[in-house]
């Protein structure tokens, strides 16, 4: 323990750590030895010997950090097993045990367990500081107990991953430690947090926190994992840890079973090595023998130390990220979110009325707003600290872009930062106070935040740009000592109105302008913004947007990257008459004297009509426009188009012709992964509240609606989120719904049904420990004689598990037990079980499989789940190397007009408007490829010696094999040579992703258009990798690019394609790339190219090693 920390990083980034396996995993198997518990924490203080036991396994297994017994240890979820006055107790006590067990191995560490808090961040009742006090409490008393890292994992939910990482600060902080601070996420099987937030910008936010490693654990195995593991290579700086379950368990008898042995764990685990990932370990299942498996994988293939990596600059909200190297410039930053400079919205907000502050946030995404400027700035700052604490959630929920807030008090940046889910910007700093400025530098810092800096002093705002341009190297410096980079800084060069008539202030924009050039010239890494419409004021209301374009023109050529701006008056040159674009010129330029008063007497005529954020709403029917506004989650003018309505029509008839169908598309939306769980939670909102309305004001009897069904989460059990959003969408599909709640005794439900005369049952358990109770259920009520239909869901819960639970000494329920997937699919089985015909059937259908099929306790494991194979990486070949390609670098060299704009046009001739609409789609897609997870470019190269046979075949000599391939006898002449022996380099690359099923949605959708440029790209990029891994080979054998060809299995002089499965066994391709070859020797995904090097003919006797070097 204790060794020094400079010594610990070093290792995360050279052979990393063994991190344990599975704490509740061993107890529950032990349990029968063990004193009753109800949460693994209790055995801290009543069974200390068994957490013992447990850590000297793993240690004596080979790990190198073991885990405290302290993954549920927060006051808040301690309290839900009467143990929160016990926190510091456990906590401390915990992470004694641990130390004392490791002091016995040499080298040993110890991590400090820090799991979910228990609650959720939109909840109205949680608050910031909520998450902060447990996880302060906790860390502290692990700390006191002397950790070597503080581990805070399965984060699912960002405010408290923030406020976790904090406390954990302030606790060392605090206690005098330098601990290191791990954070570790869980994704579902796309790669998003429980909320919505995608792993990407969850991972951005933290590494700008500045944490010591980060993670994936839990959740799934190490096959699911893999495929969203290489998106975090290429993200973040921090070291890597990856920490899978032992594959997806069985539920056999409410226990979880994991199939998948030790050592194949081990194997596909240590494929992470390959993907960045240094440091493993293991989640849920494992046990000491997958450790020593995973132990003995990573001492047979050691790896070398890899350089630091560099921060990669990005903004995030709520749910995506913005890497600012892939976004288009200048990247506009909505200005109407401001207390001073728009009426309507401080109105909205003097009048709490959020529906109009949340459309004026969204009018502004619409037009291309990229992030927010937030101005809530009062003369009173405790009202400024409440706006904020009440405006920033639904601003960030419902136009989810990175926010810069705009304020000049110290303590409400502070709220802003705490109430800001993902990395966003705090306007602004400047030299004018310099203790102050230091402090919102440090602000910056500790909350991972961008930060404007303006170059004013105490004399003000300097006239001259070199002027502005050292105040800005001053500010570069006190930013850097408060321990930010160049990369966290927005420059302002301030741009001043040219409406004051005062002749020093006609050289305003040339000044600005000048100061925008230097900053980028001599000041690199740093970003640069400008307020544009600050040149305007005072101005015509006519001509300012005029002018405002014409500067965001100029300022955009020097390399403005962000522009605040009123996205509503956003305009193409070609839509502003040629004599006003001069004349803005001749002002922001000052090229005329007279400029000012030509524009005071021309510039109040009329130029633009006011852009309406939904032009084609008029051609709505009432009906649709309501429909879509619940789709969309737009509340403005809602009731009042309700009410409207409903004096039109019966409000039984809306129920049906709005409510459920927008319900049902929201429904849709998520189950095709359209909409995060958030978002349906506001339609749902929207929906509840109008229902509630129409009832008030419009008395009617409610239909006799579609069934009633009784829901519970089953005893033992207190998660009741996914129940929570069943009877949502139940309700407000028609059904009506008793909800008992959480942790219900079987008893209960059956009394329940009886008094209620329930036409269904619906049971939740997220625990395999719980989930037993529902066979209790089930007993119930076969016993007195019911036939109620029971839905089952939840984590623990599968297809086969549901037929088991019908399987009863014998007999079979005869009501059936049905699983929902999820709350979607539990809504389908519900619709589809009030019909009695399919109901009988589905029960007739039920008892049937059941009684021809044997329990799943003497079943053969299922098979897996149809998923692409997943890679076991072996022990590297010498001769093999694989690597990650930078997607951000590939996009960014990538010109879409160039490399596909003939291949689309095929010849033919465009009208321009739709080949200028086919190349804004083109570079659309681009920039979503280049931050998302659609693309993980990885290569497989190497290169193996031939030999020819008697007959003139040519055949690989590898590791004591011979391996006749179909290349043409002619080619022995075209072989590259190599140390004087005749060689054959090989490759295989692929874009990897879900590339190839977006294409596929796109054509099922019907966009054609989209997934035949999207399928264009992604050919050009693939052939583009291949070109990369190709000059990559050539440097090692230090050949020249030119007079080289690829060629690959299929074409003539290579006419066999079962000789890609030779490529593919040398290379791994499988194991290292997660590419594999079809019945007839294709690859799949398609976006993959494997290929071989040979001399172009005519040159064969001219390319050599040695030549020129590359």
């Amino acid at each position: 323990m204790r060794r020094p920390r400079t010594e610990l990083l070093t290792t995360l980034r050279a052979e990393g750590l063994l991190f344990d396996g599975a704490m509740g995993t061993l107890l529950d198997a032990r349990r029968g030895r063990l004193p009753a518990f109800d949460c693994p924490e209790r055995l801290v203080l009543e069974a200390p010997e068994a957490i013992r036991e447990i850590h000297r396994d793993y240690l004596a297994a080979g790990a190198d950090v073991v885990t405290t017994c302290t993954f549920g240890g927060t006051p808040h979820k301690l309290g839900l097993h009467n143990l929160e006055s016990q926190a510091r107790a456990v906590n401390l006590a915990a992470a004694k045990l641990a130390g004392e067990v490791a002091a016995a191995f040499p080298g040993a560490l110890v991590a400090g367990s820090m799991g979910p808090t228990g609650l959720l961040s939109i909840e109205r009742r949680t608050d910031f500081q909520d998450f902060y006090r447990n996880f302060h409490v906790q860390a502290a008393a692990l700390l006191a107990g002397g950790v070597d890292l503080l581990l805070l994992e399965t984060c699912n939910d960002m405010m408290e991953t923030r406020a976790g990482i904090l406390a954990s600060r302030d606790a060392m902080a605090q206690a005098g430690r330098d601990a290191l601070l791990v954070v570790s996420f869980s994704t579902d099987a796309l790669g998003n947090l429980l909320l919505g937030t995608q792993l990407a910008a969850a991972a951005l936010v933290a590494d700008h926190l500045g944490v010591d490693m980060i993670g994936l654990n839990c959740s799934m195995g190490p096959d699911e994992m893999y495929r969203l593991a290489g998106e975090l290579h290429r993200q973040v700086a921090a070291p890597l840890l990856a920490m899978p379950n032992r594959g997806l368990p069985r539920n056999v008898g409410g226990r979880p079973v994991f199939d998948l042995p030790a050592e194949e764990f081990a194997r596909k685990t240590a494929a992470f090595r390959g993907l960045g990932f240094r440091s493993l370990g293991g989640c849920c299942g494992t046990d000491p023998d997958c450790i020593r498996a995973l132990r003995a994988e990573m001492t047979a293939a050691p790896l070398m130390p890899e350089p630091p990596r560099e921060r990669v600059p990005a903004l995030t909200g709520l749910f995506e990220a913005m890497v600012l190297a892939t976004t288009p410039r200048p990247i506009l930053v909505g200005e109407r979110l401001n207390y001073h400079g728009s009426r309507k919205f401080r109105n909205a907000v003097d009048a709490n009325d959020m529906e109009t502050v949340v459309q004026l946030a969204r009018m502004q995404v619409e037009r291309g707003a990229r992030v927010l400027d937030l101005n809530l700035a009062t003369r009173d700052v405790q009202r400024q600290m409440e706006l904020i604490r009440q405006v920033i959630p639904q601003v960030s929920l419902n136009a989810p872009r990175p926010l810069m807030v705009d304020s000049t008090d110290l303590d409400a940046m502070r709220e802003a930062c705490r109430r800001m889910q993902g990395r966003g910007v705090l306007n602004s700093c400047n030299l004018e106070d310099i203790e102050k400025c230091r402090e919102i530098l440090a602000l910056a810092r500790r909350h991972g935040m961008m930060v404007v800096c303006l170059p004013m002093a105490g004399e003000g705002l300097p006239r001259q740009p070199e002027e502005r341009l050292q105040n800005a190297r001053r500010l570069c410096e006190l930013a850097e000592a408060a321990g930010l980079s160049h990369q966290d800084l927005i420059l302002d060069p301030l741009i001043l109105t040219l409406g004051t008539g005062q002749p020093e202030d006609r050289d305003n924009g040339r000044q600005a302008l000048e100061t925008l050039r230097l900053f980028k010239a001599e000041l690199p890494g740093c970003f640069t913004v400008m307020g544009v419409s600050n040149v305007s004021y005072g101005l015509p209301a006519a001509f300012r947007p005029v002018l405002n374009n014409v500067l965001l023109h100029h300022a955009g050529a020097l390399g403005l990257d962000f522009a605040i701006f009123n996205p509503m008056e956003l305009m193409h040159r070609t839509e502003i008459p040629a004599d006003r674009w001069d004349l803005a010129e001749d002002l922001l330029l000052n090229r005329r004297p007279d400029a000012l008063q030509r524009v005071l007497e021309i510039g109040h005529e009329p130029l633009l009509t006011e852009k309406v954020p939904d032009a084609n709403g008029d051609a709505l029917t009432l009906p649709e426009r309501l429909r879509r506004q619940i789709v969309r989650r737009d509340r403005h003018d809602f009731l009042p188009r309700l009410e409207e309505a409903a004096r039109q029509t019966a409000p039984q008839t809306l129920i049906e012709t709005v409510f459920l169908p927008a319900m049902a598309e929201v429904g849709r939306l998520m189950e095709s992964r359209g909409l995060p769980l958030p978002y349906v939670l506001e339609s749902a909102a929207i929906t509840q509240e109008g229902l509630k309305h129409l009832k008030r004001h419009f008395p009617f009897q409610d239909a006799a609606g579609r069934g009633r069904i009784v829901l519970a989460t089953v005893k033992g059990d207190v998660h009741d989120i996914g129940k929570n959003l069943v009877r949502m969408l139940m309700a407000h599909n028609g059904f009506d719904v008793a909800d008992l709640g959480t942790d219900v005794a079987a008893e209960r439900i059956l009394t329940a049904v009886r008094e209620g005369l329930a036409d269904m049952v619906g049971l939740s358990a997220l625990l395999v420990s719980t989930s037993r109770e529902m066979r209790r259920v089930v007993e119930l009520l076969h016993r007195d004689g019911l036939d109620v239909p029971v839905l089952v869901g939840g984590a623990a819960v599968s297809d086969a598990y549901a037929r088991e639970l019908g399987r009863l000494d014998g007999e079979v329920y005869a009501g059936g037990v049905f699983y929902g997937r999820d709350a979607f699919h539990g809504l389908r089985l519900a619709e589809e079980l009030t019909d009695p015909t399919r109901r009988r059937d589905r029960q007739r259908r039920f008892v049937e499989e059941c009684r021809s099929t044997a329990t799943i306790a003497t079943q053969a494991a299922p098979p897996p789940a149809e998923v692409a194979p997943v890679p076991v990486m072996p022990r590297l070949d010498p001769a093999v190397r694989v690597f990650c390609v930078d997607v951000a670098r590939m996009i960014r060299d990538f010109d879409f007009e160039k490399q596909c704009g003939r291949k689309l046009m095929a010849g033919a001739r465009m009208e321009k408007g739709f080949y200028e609409n086919l190349l804004r789609t083109g570079e659309k897609l681009l920039r979503e490829l280049g931050h998302s997870s659609m693309v993980a470019p990885m290569a497989a190269l190497g290169f193996f010696e031939l030999a020819q046979a008697g007959d003139g075949r040519l055949m690989i000599v590898h590791g004591g094999r011979r391996l006749p391939l179909s290349l043409a006898p002619a080619c022995w002449a075209r072989l590259i040579r190599s140390g004087g022996r005749p060689v054959l380099p090989l490759l295989v690359v692929s874009l990897g992703g879900t590339v190839s099923e977006t294409v596929r949605q796109s054509f099922d959708g019907g966009d054609y258009l989209q997934g035949y440029i999207l399928s264009t790209i992604a050919a050009e990029l693939a052939d583009e990798l291949a070109e990369v891994a190709t000059v990559a080979i050539l440097a090692e054998l230090d050949l020249p690019r030119a007079g080289v060809v690829r060629y690959s299995p299929g074409y003539p002089v290579w006419p066999a394609l079962q000789d890609q499965r030779i490529l593919f066994d040398l290379l791994g391709a499988e194991a290292h790339l997660g590419v594999t070859l079809s019945e007839a020797f294709q690859m799949i995904p398609e976006y993959s190219v494997s290929a071989g090097l040979l001399r172009r003919e005519k040159e064969a006797g001219e390319v050599s090693p040695g030549k020129t070097g590359h």
